[in-house]
């Protein structure tokens, strides 16, 4: 699949402001994307927690998780013992 660009000319939302004007526009989106810089670290910081704590879990529950299995096939032969000692 080929992508094609199409070179258009960049907006200038800030031509015909004042020059304040043009300072508090920019003061104003500088703090937008400090807000959007902040949020998006914090659901990485959440994401990370998140992630470590689902490993200890995992990691928790992986002996219980090994006897499960055992006890299982202890299960599954003795079943078949008995199956075979009935027929």
């Amino acid at each position: 699949m080929r992508r094609e660009t199409y070179l258009c000319t960049p907006i200038n939302y800030s031509e015909g402001m004042a020059e304040d004007q043009k300072v508090r526009y920019i003061r104003y989106l500088s703090e937008e994307n400090q807000e959007h810089v902040l949020t998006e670290k914090a659901m990485q910081l959440v994401l990370e927690d998140f992630m470590a704590r689902q490993k200890a879990l995992e990691d928790w529950m992986a002996p219980l998780n090994r006897n499960i299995r055992r006890t299982e096939g202890v299960v599954v032969r003795r079943a078949q013992t008995a199956e075979i000692r009935t027929t």
